[in-house]
């Protein structure tokens, strides 16, 4: 009978839950269910926003930053003497070092493995000069430095055609004691001299601000520039399909319809169209996930190009 009125009891002996601690379980487990249930829900509601890469990326809207360069006079730079690419002293190479880690070593590490401090934000990775694989423009010194002058497209790599032809030279030899490279033969020099005129020396014409720059192009087109902004703002009047997509998928759309309006003006077919944006959005002022278009809607957003260009260019 004892045992009975145990079980029913209406009030818990707290004293026998310190002897019993195993009593509490029912309880806690209702709890841990509880918030675990919980987290679950959240976490299935915020999965897509979880999924994101938390770093930071690299693809600045251009359009809006504008990183100026200052203005210069044109000048000569001075010829190289290329048997220097055969021979490299240790002069060259040091001066190379030097151009490297103030120029190169923040995306491809001090060592040049590609671990700099901004490799993290790049995909794209940089360039790991200790691997022999995966080179876009391969390994000789003509590429390495057709590579250095131009930039690798779709990549971190930006071209440095504003260093003088020494200095990229000089990097290049430095680059070059990491790993075994390809040797440097006379037919490669040749190439390299015949295309760049490096044993000539080079002109440099004068160089005015980007500020200014801009400045004067939006002078000089500014009857080109208003005609398409006014199509444009018809255009999203009338909810037309094709400026919705424009709209939806451009980071600036009033910066950069005028220059896509010029860039793709001689374009005729939608699969030229779709071919150029899709290797590089950004570079053409477009959020990536545009690439994920329908056919109908990349031939919506084609033809509203196409009638704004007609209009534009035959006004």
């Amino acid at each position: 009978m004892d045992n009975r009125k145990k079980k029913i009891e209406s009030e818990i002996d707290y004293k026998d839950v310190v002897k019993n601690p195993i009593r509490t379980f029912p309880f806690v487990f209702v709890y841990i269910f509880t918030i675990a249930l919980l987290l679950g829900i959240y976490f299935v509601h915020q999965i897509d926003t979880v999924s994101f890469n938390t770093v930071p990326g690299t693809s600045l809207d251009t359009l809006n930053v504008v990183h100026d360069i200052p203005i210069k006079k044109g000048e000569i730079k001075p010829a190289v003497d290329l048997d220097i690419l055969k021979n490299p002293t240790n002069k060259w190479i040091a001066k190379g070092k030097k151009i490297f880690e103030s120029t190169c070593a923040s995306c491809h590490g001090k060592d040049g493995k590609g671990d700099g401090i901004v490799s993290a934000a790049l995909n794209p990775k940089p360039r790991n000069f200790h691997s022999k694989d995966g080179w876009t423009n391969g390994r000789t010194f003509y590429d390495m430095y057709k590579t250095v002058k131009n930039g690798v497209k779709g990549t971190g790599m930006t071209g440095y055609d504003y260093l003088p032809p020494a200095n990229r030279i000089a990097v290049i030899l430095f680059i070059r004691t990491m790993a075994d490279f390809p040797k440097v033969t006379d037919e490669s020099i040749a190439k390299l001299d015949k295309e760049f005129n490096l044993s000539k020396g080079v002109y440099v014409p004068n160089q005015i601000s980007i500020k200014l720059a801009i400045k004067k192009i939006e002078k000089e087109n500014k009857l080109l520039i208003d005609k398409v902004l006014k199509y444009y703002a018809a255009d999203l009047d009338n909810q037309t399909a094709g400026a919705k997509l424009f709209e939806k998928f451009t980071l600036s759309p009033k910066k950069s319809l005028p220059v896509l309006i010029l860039n793709f003006k001689n374009v005729k077919t939608v699969e030229n169209f779709i071919s150029s944006i899709s290797y590089s959005p950004e570079e053409y002022g477009f959020k990536s996930s545009i690439i994920n278009l329908s056919s109908a809607q990349w031939e919506a957003l084609f033809s509203y190009f196409r009638e704004i260009s007609t209009a534009v260019f035959s006004g």
